[in-house]
């Protein structure tokens, strides 16, 4: 499987389109699913993707269990549908810009699985946390810890 690697500035333009990163556009295809996350942020996976993993929640689970189908709820309420134009371009919808408070410089992310959109100025703070630094230090010996078996 193919990842999303990376970090990319990029602007907004006054349509509210973003460019996306060539290599993730060619990952993503043409059909494209942007969910509005936890801490502001913006995620977009292939709509083929988004739908396996919602189908796959939808048929492990029973009706019953409450719990699961909040989940869903949640995800599927905060999500929309959108394509990519030929040249590479999202119009990011209103509501999701206001979610995010993005304005004109965004962040677009690898996140492994999926691409990650959060506001410039969001993305600055963040890298400045100590905490962030902490938490991406435990992650980084969990990461050698797998290539050390």
């Amino acid at each position: 499987m193919d990842l999303f690697l990376g970090t990319y500035n990029y602007n907004i333009d006054d349509k509210k389109r973003l460019r996306l990163p060539p290599k993730f556009k060619e990952l993503l295809g043409k059909d494209v699913v942007i969910t509005a996350i936890d801490n502001s942020e913006l995620s977009l996976v292939s709509a083929d993707k988004f739908n396996d993993q919602v189908n796959r929640m939808l048929s492990s689970h029973s009706n019953s269990n409450q719990k699961q189908r909040s989940i869903i709820k949640f995800i599927t309420s905060r999500s929309v549908e959108l394509k990519v134009d030929a040249s590479g371009r999202i119009l990011i919808p209103e509501e999701m810009i206001n979610f995010s408070s993005i304005s004109k410089e965004v962040v677009v992310l690898g996140w492994g699985d999926r691409v990650g959109i959060t506001s410039k100025e969001k993305y600055d703070i963040n890298n400045g946390n100590l905490e962030t630094e902490k938490t991406m230090k435990e992650g980084i010996e969990s990461f050698e810890e797998l290539f050390m078996m």
